[in-house]
């Protein structure tokens, strides 16, 4: 065997190249003869083996071939070369191949496959190797709703971003919303919701919303943490269920604090905040007159920790900044400081320097002699 390709052109692939979990993958493969007689009515049979994690039959098989047998003629000696480009060997990949009992999650997992050659009907030779596949892995991040929640209000529209922590693009999105307290909440436009193609973890845009918004009334009585489920689907028929999320905006408290050490072309964030709810993570929005704010945060991902590092700046400006909390429930928090907070780059280093200075009253920042005295 001298190469091999992945296709997954068809109505069941997206066109990367890369075997993901729900597509059903074409491969073509070339043999080539290095021996100095010809070989005639070449065929092959493709096979696979499980690995421990993995399923090798049924229902729940981790792969499926469709096409386990291939025909690639006669091979001229002395490099001569054959392909099944006609018939290509045929596999599918479970949707739910990841769904295993391993933690944490991988984000890969490698097929071993088996490529038996036969000439003229006589077994003559066999190839192993090994295919990677990897899957969409959907998690679900913040909500945004229009208006006040309050009782007797029509038309709320509502977008719910998605972040893909797998390393496959996630394709042919739909959602359907529902909600747990239908007496109160009237879901107007809640199902086959669309969403753009998501990219994976390794991208910087993992994320994405709803391309047209769900929307609800609210009934006689004001909302009161009334509950919505959310069900994602794929191409391939794979789901992601998201349940009992509420729509109830978390509240910083006061007595939270944000500071920073200022760098060259960097300014370190970290901050203790008291708010209403249980924090899952952090968005953070930045400036450079107060004014106008990124209307997206300058994280790609949502910020796991109480720190942040914003780096590419330019020396000795002043940014300023605006954090938010997002809860379990992907409800994201006004602006805090609702005033912004000012932070600032040191000049450009010289050579040896910084030295940190001791005895510093209020944040630090690293300097070089144009900054402090010596």
């Amino acid at each position: 065997m001298t190469s091999y390709s992945i296709d997954d052109s068809g109505s069941n692939g997206n066109n990367d190249q890369q075997p993901d979990a729900g597509e059903t993958i074409a491969l073509p493969i070339i043999l080539t003869n290095s021996g100095n007689t010809t070989a005639s009515n070449v065929t092959a049979t493709l096979s696979w083996s499980a690995k421990s994690y993995q399923t090798q039959s049924g229902s729940n098989a981790t792969i499926t071939i469709g096409t386990i047998s291939s025909n690639f003629g006669n091979i001229a000696a002395s490099g001569g070369t054959g392909n099944n480009n006609s018939s290509p060997f045929v596999f599918t990949i479970n949707k739910d191949a990841f769904e295993i009992s391993i933690t944490p999650r991988p984000l890969t997992q490698f097929i071993n496959f088996t490529l038996s050659i036969f000439v003229n009907g006589v077994a003559f030779s066999s190839k192993s190797f090994e295919l990677q596949i990897a899957e969409p892995n959907l998690v679900k991040g913040e909500n945004a709703v229009t208006g006040i929640l309050a009782a007797n209000t029509l038309n709320h529209q509502l977008t719910i971003k998605l972040y893909n922590n797998g390393l496959s693009t996630a394709t042919g999105l739909t959602a359907t919303l529902t909600t747990n307290n239908p007496l109160n909440i009237t879901i107007t436009d809640g199902t086959n919701i669309p969403y753009a193609n998501i990219d994976g973890v390794n991208t910087a845009t993992n994320s994405g919303i709803n391309t047209s918004t769900f929307n609800f009334d609210i009934g006689s009585s004001n909302y009161s943490n009334e509950t919505f489920n959310l069900i994602v689907t794929n191409q391939y028929g794979k789901t992601w269920t998201f349940n009992n999320f509420n729509l109830t905006i978390p509240v910083i408290n006061a007595g939270s604090t944000i500071n920073h050490n200022g760098y060259e072309t960097s300014i370190e964030l970290f901050w203790t905040l008291s708010t209403s709810a249980t924090v899952k993570r952090y968005n953070l929005y930045r400036s450079l007159d107060n004014l106008t704010y990124t209307s997206t945060p300058i994280n790609t991902n949502l910020i796991n920790y109480s720190t942040y590092l914003d780096q590419g700046l330019q020396p000795f400006t002043t940014y300023y900044y605006k954090l938010t909390v997002v809860d379990m429930n992907g409800n994201e928090s006004d602006y805090f400081p609702a005033a912004g907070y000012p932070a600032s780059t040191s000049l450009n280093l010289h050579n040896g320097w910084p030295i940190v200075p001791t005895n510093l009253m209020g944040n630090r920042a690293e300097g070089s002699p144009n900054v402090y005295d010596v």
